[in-house]
């Protein structure tokens, strides 16, 4: 083989090589970068589950930042741990019951004839049950709500203005910070 030639494979190898990384790259990060790759989900059908507690952690973290921000008094951050401690005991029963119906649920519909009527009726359990759960958290945030001052209560405010804007314009590709 002449030079040329193994010049030209080794071209044609590298080549196909960048060529792989960069569709594995797009597809893996979406059209916006990485900074975009959580605002498509996994697969659109929610997260696997050994990213259950990670994303937990991930929410803990993000409320007590923007707490640390508000600057809290200490009748305040008793509230506030009070919200945060039933919220993330909320989440994590529900996590464990989705997990425990769905595979209640698939391994009942590998029967032959399985009984849609129970799945309903426990459906609509859990649905209830999660609904009394998240009153409850609801509440908890009210009582901290409340607790704040007129300049803490406008932060909150405009912050869930602008997540719910940014959900509204399909959260665009820009650099604002996590």
């Amino acid at each position: 083989m002449t030079k040329k030639r193994k010049a030209v494979w080794v071209a044609g190898v590298l080549v196909m090589a960048m060529t792989v990384t960069g569709f594995g790259f797009a597809v893996n990060s979406g059209a916006c970068g990485f900074g975009s790759f959580h605002r498509q989900g996994f697969c659109k059908r929610g997260l696997p589950p050994f990213m259950h507690d990670e994303i937990k952690g991930f929410i803990a973290w993000r409320m007590d930042k923007e707490a640390k921000a508000l600057g809290l008094s200490e009748i305040q951050q008793q509230q506030y741990d009070k919200f945060r401690t039933r919220f993330l005991e909320t989440m994590e029963k529900a996590i464990e019951t989705r997990i425990e119906f769905h595979k209640q649920v698939f391994s009942s519909l590998e029967n032959e004839t399985p009984d849609l009527s129970a799945m309903a009726t426990e459906a609509k359990e859990r649905a209830e049950m999660i609904s009394g759960s998240i009153s409850d958290a609801l509440t908890l945030f009210s009582d901290f709500f409340n607790s704040l001052d007129p300049a803490q209560k406008k932060t909150i405010t405009d912050k869930i203005k602008e997540r719910i804007n940014d959900h509204n314009n399909n959260f665009p590709c820009d650099d604002k910070e996590i």
